[in-house]
């Protein structure tokens, strides 16, 4: 790399057949974004949206030689400083030529980013105004290598959008494999759809569906983060970014739509497909252990539905498959806590609570190692099976 700046150069359109790709050298390596479901446009916010988090968090300044538009030039600023103040990343700089930027001509439609989880099935059912299209992103929260695994959560979802009357699109990217672009994504995502957003010719609104409330958020970050604002901050003439549903938590937007049917055979949650050496089934969305699926299939117990749920390998034995749990990051702890007030069996809570235990214990002490996480982790988990043992021999003696 540079010393302290990245040039963003040679945005371009290639098309062949029915495939539209959008690349652009990035620091000498391309990163490109395609689709043949619909036509997409070389806008360098694409490029600006996707790769201004990644810059800040690792201190390069981008340089663009394509013109940026002024007005989100202008707003990357108030972005930056509020990111500053949230974070304290670094605030960088972006130039480009003081050229007047491309025009290009957009549509009047609707789009809602949509992997098939809880959070854009939410969005789908109770967003208040008509929706277009339904987007899923190839190499985003599905590794790029699983081309199978990304056409059977496709297919899930061109059945979910047949039945509502609206089209699919998939855009496939290299975007986490980019040396530069994929670092720290789990920060840039909401810039990486914004991308999307900008990319897809006859779109003016892309609806991005929170994972968090703003209770959630502010409890989590100690401070008032608004994805709402940062959202809007990323819009410019003609394209507008909505952040939709952070009011709920995500506990509370599935007993919204627990009784969705769509929901019952095409929801899509699990996380294990990230891990290269994972591969969907061709059966099953969801493996049905990790901590995503446990998370879900709690709820849907809770809600007294997991027996009409179709898309997990299994939702048997779940206090063991907490118990296997090492833990949970920080963030995702409260959402455990409806749990523990509801009607699930008595072991299932007692496992919840020693799983929050020892996630809350290693949150407070993030300097761990992954190997010192399993050790403490492990310490956790047989005091937690010493407890349960000995509380099942005094039940027992008194039976």
């Amino acid at each position: 790399m540079h010393k302290n700046f990245i040039t963003i150069k040679s945005i371009q359109l290639e098309k062949w057949d029915k495939t539209y790709r959008i690349s652009a050298e990035v620091n000498g390596e391309l990163l490109w974004f395609e689709s043949q479901d619909t036509s997409l446009s070389p806008s360098p916010e694409a490029f600006a949206n996707a790769l201004l988090i990644p810059g800040m968090i690792q201190g390069f300044n981008l340089v663009f030689t394509d013109p940026l538009c002024t007005e989100w030039l202008e707003s990357a600023n108030k972005l930056m400083t509020l990111y500053n103040e949230w974070h304290g990343w670094q605030i960088i700089s972006i130039t480009s030529p003081k050229t007047t930027p491309r025009v290009i001509s957009r549509g009047n439609k609707r789009a809602l980013c949509f992997s098939g989880g809880v959070d854009s099935f939410h969005s789908l059912f109770t967003y208040p105004k008509e929706i277009s299209y339904l987007v899923m992103v190839h190499g985003y929260d599905i590794a790029l290598s699983d081309t199978k695994g990304a056409d059977i959560v496709f297919n899930h979802i061109q059945d979910v959008a047949n039945e509502v009357g609206l089209s699919a699109i998939k855009i496939t990217t290299n975007y986490r494999q980019h040396a530069f672009a994929g670092r720290k994504y789990g920060w840039s995502y909401e810039g990486a759809l914004a991308a999307i957003g900008n990319l897809i010719t006859d779109t003016n609104e892309l609806i991005i569906s929170s994972s968090l409330s703003r209770e959630e958020t502010s409890a989590v970050n100690n401070l008032v983060f608004n994805s709402s604002t940062t959202a809007a901050l990323r819009s410019l003439k003609g394209t507008t970014f909505t952040h939709y549903g952070d009011a709920f938590s995500r506990d509370e937007k599935l007993k919204m739509i627990a009784t969705q049917p769509l929901l019952w055979r095409h929801l899509h949650v699990c996380q294990e497909n990230l891990k290269s050496d994972f591969h969907l089934s061709g059966t099953t969305l969801n493996c049905g252990k990790c901590e995503k699926c446990i998370r879900t299939i709690l709820s849907l117990m809770k809600e007294g539905i997991i027996d009409r749920v179709t898309v997990f390998q299994s939702t048997d034995n779940i206090s063991n498959k907490i118990d296997a749990i090492n833990s949970v990051e920080f963030i995702a702890c409260p959402m455990y806590e409806p749990f523990l007030t509801s009607n699930l069996d008595e072991d299932i809570i007692h496992s919840i609570k020693a799983l929050m235990t020892r996630s809350q214990f290693i949150g407070k002490h993030n300097w761990l190692s992954r190997r010192g996480i399993k050790i403490v982790a492990g310490y956790f988990k047989k005091r937690h099976w010493i407890e349960t043992k000995y509380k099942n021999l005094f039940q027992d003696k008194a039976k």
